[in-house]
């Protein structure tokens, strides 16, 4: 069983979001020049570019394949018994199923979904026979805030 996610959680972002960034940046940017923080600047910059890496990684799409020793991942292979469940977060505007959430013992995996509705559903009944479901998996609003801005 094979579903197709975006290799992370993919946060679809407005052309006024990175205008917004991109003048908070130019504002520490000028901060550091003016006072001759050539290192300081430099560390932004290079913060920057890992941002956009990171951006452009995350729109890669990947399968999560279950298998019968475990669940693999793109770049890396787990077996069931190092989940302690999944949950599937919804989008609360549409009422779609938008997130894959894998609680594992070392942390968790968080996955946007890319597939339809019917192939997310069989593959989450197929997953709920080898890894509990939890359906009231909650996160507080910290862990929410640092998710979306991918820290």
């Amino acid at each position: 069983m094979k579903i197709t996610v975006f290799n992370g959680e993919y946060f679809e972002r407005s052309k006024v979001w990175f205008l917004i960034f991109f003048l908070v940046i130019s504002i520490f940017l000028f901060i550091t020049v003016f006072f001759s923080d050539v290192f300081g600047a430099v560390i932004i910059l290079l913060v920057v570019g890992a941002y956009f890496y990171s951006l452009l990684k995350v729109e890669d799409k990947i399968e999560i394949t279950l298998t019968d020793e475990g669940i693999e991942f793109a770049e890396f292979k787990k077996r069931y018994d190092e989940f302690s469940g999944f949950s599937l977060e919804y989008n609360t505007l549409t009422k779609q199923i938008q997130n894959i959430v894998f609680l594992s013992k070392t942390g968790v995996f968080i996955y946007t979904l890319q597939d339809e509705e019917d192939t997310i559903l069989t593959f989450s009944h197929a997953l709920a026979e080898r890894v509990p479901f939890m359906e009231k998996y909650s996160v507080s609003f910290f862990s929410k805030l640092l998710r979306k801005m991918k820290i």
